[in-house]
């Protein structure tokens, strides 16, 4: 693949000459776009299709408390985890069985049927296993172990158990400040700068399911918010007449004038820009006539994994050879009360998670398709009386058919408290995989090869001795 970053120059000529065409604004756009999209689900083009990848980024906002979504399950490391979490532990029976090489064993939550099965390949997973877990995956700026935390030269992420910072961290793969104007946009954001070119001009290639975030943003990408259920566009149930529908109509006619003052030219063409984009996500969304199955439940999970998959199923109608999706739910800071509110919501994302790799199994789509979990930081070891509270490095999972799925990667922490894998405080386990050793294999699979590409969007990368720049492992052969 020829990577290079997209000219936002070139991009910003095309719209003109198109807005000052004599098709006028926002009109021509529409028009265009919808052409498009006719155009392309009449000739679709079978080898650009087997081209074409999604990259799912699930956020658990709050911080997710995965040491009771992956227990060790053999008795000496059970044993050790009962001890150190207390009454937040997760009887032993209890446990989901994994399939996992002796002598180490491995159980999930209860609720985590779905997960189960994708780990496993059973169930409806039986053709085939499709998720993996890493053992502990955090934010770094180098390699990192207990010894050095009392070097005041080694480099660490700032603010550690702060929400905001470690989410931003986990979303740009920036631990430090000072790092120029990449500090201000998002891995998959800059991964959009290079690879936006493969797809048709004016496309929406990353969509965000869950509001504003700084993940898919990037120097000239920035993500398009899609609330599902939700309208797009100035629409109307009534398309002709009404008073919203006047107002509409006098709305699209405003935006397609040209306006002697420049700000005011330039306010018109970007709405009228955006709101043809919008309708054209929107006609896409309502022409999508495939079939959808099995149960992705009522939370909020379930219906954007449930949007997601359309979004998936239309990559072909919206011009896209290269998609990102954002996805996240929250409430997962469980400081007060954890077991019963964490078995719902874990349940739900399980639900959720197994209808969404259901759908993409039937409709032939998975082997285009990465999903793969984030979150600010895992939970304290340490029960502090009823919740856990804010720790750093934990497992993380990622799933679909890429996935060289039904295993654990890495060297799952000692539990004990105060041991060398412990920062201390409650168990706050020290990362051994950094989010650039997770987030690099996955660009890769997404189409960014080039090691200096990889640089730029994970400028902290080569802190980490990497060789062939797949340093997990993670994807199938």
């Amino acid at each position: 693949m020829n990577l290079h970053l997209p000219s936002s120059q070139t991009r910003r000529s095309f719209l003109r000459k198109l807005n000052n065409s004599a098709f006028g604004g926002s009109v021509a756009m529409s028009t265009l776009l919808n052409l498009q999209l006719a155009q392309k689900s009449c000739a679709q083009n079978h080898a650009a299709q087997n081209s074409q990848k999604t990259l799912v980024c699930l956020l658990f906002a709050g911080g997710l408390d995965s040491y009771n979504l992956l227990v060790p399950k053999d008795s000496n490391r059970y044993a050790t985890y009962a001890a150190s979490r207390g009454n937040l532990a997760l009887g032993s029976s209890s446990l989901l069985d994994l399939s996992t090489p002796a002598p180490e064993q491995y159980g999930l939550h209860q609720e985590c049927a779905e997960l189960r099965d994708m780990f496993n390949g059973s169930g409806n997973f039986s053709g085939g296993a499709r998720l993996s877990f890493l053992a502990n995956v955090g934010t770094l700026v180098k390699p990192t172990t207990k010894a050095n935390l009392s070097d005041p030269s080694h480099p660490l992420p700032r603010a550690i158990a702060s929400h905001f910072d470690q989410i931003r961290q986990w979303q740009t793969s920036l631990p430090l400040t000072g790092q120029g104007n990449l500090a201000v946009n998002g891995w998959a954001g800059r991964a959009a700068d290079l690879l936006s070119s493969d797809n048709d001009p004016g496309s929406l290639m990353n969509i965000s399911l869950a509001g504003n975030n700084i993940f898919q943003v990037g120097a000239d990408s920035t993500p398009f918010s899609l609330q599902p259920g939700a309208s797009l566009g100035l629409t109307d149930a009534d398309q002709t007449s009404g008073v919203l529908n006047i107002k509409n109509t006098v709305h699209q006619q405003i935006l397609g004038q040209d306006y002697p003052n420049l700000a005011q030219d330039s306010f018109s063409k970007i709405s009228g820009t955006a709101l043809a984009q919008q309708q054209s996500v929107q006609n896409a969304l309502e022409g999508f006539n495939g079939s959808i199955t099995g149960n992705f439940g009522s939370s909020s999970i379930g219906a954007q994994l449930r949007e997601a998959f359309k979004l998936i199923c239309l990559r072909e109608d919206l011009g896209l050879q290269r998609q990102t999706i954002f996805i996240s739910v929250g409430g997962w800071d469980m400081h007060g009360d954890l077991l019963l509110p964490f078995q719902k919501a874990i349940g739900d994302v399980s639900q959720a998670i197994g209808a969404f790799q259901q759908n993409l199994d039937a409709s032939g789509l998975s082997n285009s398709v990465i999903g793969f979990s984030t979150s600010d930081f895992a939970r304290t070891l340490r029960s502090n009386g009823s919740g856990s509270d804010h720790a750093w490095g934990g497992p993380q999972f990622v799933f679909g058919e890429p996935i060289d799925a039904g295993k654990i990667f890495g060297d799952f922490p000692d539990q004990m408290l105060d041991s060398d894998d412990d920062l201390g405080r409650g168990g706050r386990i020290i990362p051994t995989r950094s989010t650039d050793e997770y987030f690099v294999e996955l660009l890769q699979w997404f189409g960014v090869t080039e090691a200096s590409m990889l640089d730029t969007i994970l400028p902290n990368l080569q802190n980490f001795n990497i060789s062939g720049r797949s340093p997990i492992n993670f994807l199938s052969s």
